[in-house]
């Protein structure tokens, strides 16, 4: 049962960054990036609770969980970088998030 929350949760994350990639005004852009940082954290949770269980095995979780806040760390430099739009591309660190989660 965690296995298929925690799958919801990332296709979540993965699905959010580029409909809020999307938007043009930054309440809208906000709101989804925030939704797609919540369920990265709401995985870090499910993989703790799935772990429980034997999935994923214990050598993967340590590097799963790494990545997984890797990606919420840079979701929430991507929300604060909504004010700062001179300074951070949110098309191109939104890029680089998809691609995280596409590497194994």
């Amino acid at each position: 049962m965690h296995v298929l929350a925690l799958y919801r949760a990332a296709l979540s994350i993965s699905a959010n960054v580029p409909e809020g990639n999307g938007r043009f005004a930054k309440a809208d852009r906000r709101n989804f990036f925030g939704i797609a940082r919540s369920s990265a954290q709401e995985c870090v949770l499910l993989l703790k609770l799935a772990s429980r269980r034997g999935h994923p095995p214990v050598e993967e979780h340590a590097s799963l969980k790494a990545q997984l806040e890797e990606i919420a760390r840079m979701l929430a430099g991507l929300i604060n970088g909504l004010d700062n739009c001179c300074h951070l591309s949110p098309s191109k660190l939104s890029n680089e998030i998809i691609l995280s989660l596409r590497s194994p």
